[in-house]
């Protein structure tokens, strides 16, 4: 799910002795926030202290430093006032507005996932990440301000990405973390009169790339339904089974930067090189028989973007006595 939140906090301009913390940092439209003061000059146990909101008094008392208020809704401003007297005579006024928005990141890896897979792609080791930005901010008449009016910054584990920040930025491509790594991946959304501000970040783990087998049937296709489970029959005897890779750094499955070793009951099945996905496994008729399918697949470029696995496949064209292995049988 995206990070949702952040939102501008117009501070003042000039140097004060009352310095206003809010949490959440960046709160977000009709959001529950604190505001508390602090000051290294003031004695503000000490002092009477009044709090406004968008002009209204809001509470007061002496050394009442927190107050929790809820913010507007987008495009609103809630401004926070405060008036502390430390003294008979001294008053100090400083105030701060705060303007919600919405920022999100929508991201997902440039990695291979198979047709009708309703997952995000996700990222091996190094594979590369797709993000996007999306920004709602409106001006006081409703309007929204379109993407081109904010300067998105992009950064990666907290360091700016310079390349792919600047006006109008919403897209980028990003390298993701290493094997059993995991990245931040933040941007910052200002407007560039500097008036509107946010900020989301989301966290990305890189994961280990997996192999799923599949039958594919002469008339329908690869069955992506029903993957093969580790143990599993089959109740024909001539099958063509489809290997799909998830995750790795490739366009599709005949991507020449990948490498299929297939392995049929400890013997090497040499492949066709058009179709390397796909073996095919057949019995003679009346046999039933236990084939050990396994199968590396290895990334050419990402060396860490490699996976294997294997199955227990029990295969039948009718009942009959089984065989030792009718895969390899003598032909003489």
């Amino acid at each position: 799910m995206p990070y949702v939140a952040r939102a501008q906090l117009a501070l003042p301009e000039i140097a004060s002795p009352i310095s206003f913390i809010v949490t959440p940092n960046n709160p977000g439209p009709e959001e529950k926030v604190t505001v508390r003061i602090e000051s290294y000059s003031i004695d503000l146990d000490r002092a009477t202290i009044d709090w406004f909101v968008n002009g209204r008094l809001f509470d007061r008392g002496n050394g009442l430093k927190t107050i929790d208020i809820e913010t507007g809704r987008i495009g609103t401003e809630t401004t926070v006032s405060v008036v502390v007297r430390p003294d008979a005579i001294t008053e100090i006024f400083e105030q701060i507005a705060i303007r919600p928005m919405y920022v999100s990141i929508l991201w997902e890896a440039d990695t291979y996932t198979p047709p009708f897979y309703q997952g995000r792609a996700l990222p091996s080791s190094n594979a590369d990440i797709l993000v996007e930005a999306y920004q709602y901010m409106t001006y006081p008449n409703g309007s929204v301000i379109p993407d081109d009016d904010f300067v998105f910054t992009w950064k990666k584990n907290g360091a700016i990405l310079r390349d792919i920040s600047g006006r109008g930025r919403t897209k980028a491509r990003i390298a993701g973390p290493l094997l059993f790594g995991e990245d931040i991946i933040s941007v910052e959304v200002v407007s560039v009169d500097n008036r509107y501000k946010g900020e989301s970040r989301v966290r990305i783990a890189a994961v280990e790339p997996h192999i799923s087998l599949y039958t594919d049937d002469p008339l329908l296709g690869i069955m992506f339904h029903r993957a093969l489970l580790e143990t599993d029959q089959i109740p024909i005897a001539d099958i063509t089974l489809a290997a799909i890779p998830f995750y790795m750094s490739i366009k599709n499955l005949l991507d020449r930067n990948i490498s299929y070793e297939w392995n049929v009951n400890g013997q090497t099945i040499p492949t066709d090189p058009r179709d390397p996905f796909r073996i095919i496994l057949r019995l003679s008729e009346g046999l039933i028989a236990n084939a050990l399918v396994s199968l590396s697949i290895s990334h050419v470029d990402h060396f860490l973007q490699s996976t294997n696995a294997s199955w227990s496949l029990l295969l039948s064209s009718a009942i009959g006595a089984p065989q030792r292995d009718p895969f390899f049988r003598s032909t003489n």
